[in-house]
């Protein structure tokens, strides 16, 4: 993975970071990728937002006539394809452990480019025994290692020991991959 692909998060640092980083996505005409992170007490959660056409393309997944009713059918093989490109560690190297749970696909319209079929993954991340919270290495690079062009628009949404604890509110860009 290069460089560009990885985004060092330093959670305690996000929210400064906020006040200068420009929503990346609105001059962007192509659906992308959304990942929402919500950075709890024990664990991260984390909320992917793919396109599914782009996702079926990278992942070769047929997703063509794929519901919410049966993307179940493509779950273990959705759920392996996630956990081998959603990576978080320890400033030291050590692999927070990655879960992926709900599996969904709608109908979507986050971009320039109208509306299309996005599939929606849920995920909690967990540290290993005696790493911190608030200092990880996150690296993602679903889609964008076969779609150059894909990006990906990383966001915090909650963060607890920040004090930012509505869920519903709106989350706050911190960088783009």
């Amino acid at each position: 993975m290069t460089a560009i692909h990885r985004l060092l998060v330093v959670v305690g640092c996000l929210l400064a970071a906020v006040q200068t980083t420009p929503t990346p996505a609105a001059a962007h005409p192509m659906p992308y990728t959304g990942v929402v992170l919500d950075v709890h007490q024990a664990a991260v959660a984390v909320k992917l937002q793919l396109p599914a056409d782009d996702l079926a393309l990278a992942s070769a997944i047929d997703l063509r006539t794929a519901t919410s009713d049966t993307l179940g059918q493509r779950g273990v093989e959705l759920g392996n394809y996630l956990r081998q490109h959603l990576r978080l560690t320890t400033p030291d190297g050590r692999p927070w452990a990655v879960v992926i749970g709900d599996l969904s696909i709608s109908d979507a319209d986050r971009s320039d480019a109208g509306p299309y079929r996005e599939v929606v993954a849920h995920a909690v991340l967990t540290p290993p025994p005696g790493a911190g919270m608030r200092r990880f290495v996150f690296a993602y690079d679903a889609i964008v290692h076969k779609i150059a062009t894909h990006e990906i628009v990383v966001s915090v949404r909650q963060d607890w020991a920040a004090g930012r604890v509505d869920s519903d509110a709106a989350a706050q860009p911190i960088g783009v991959i």
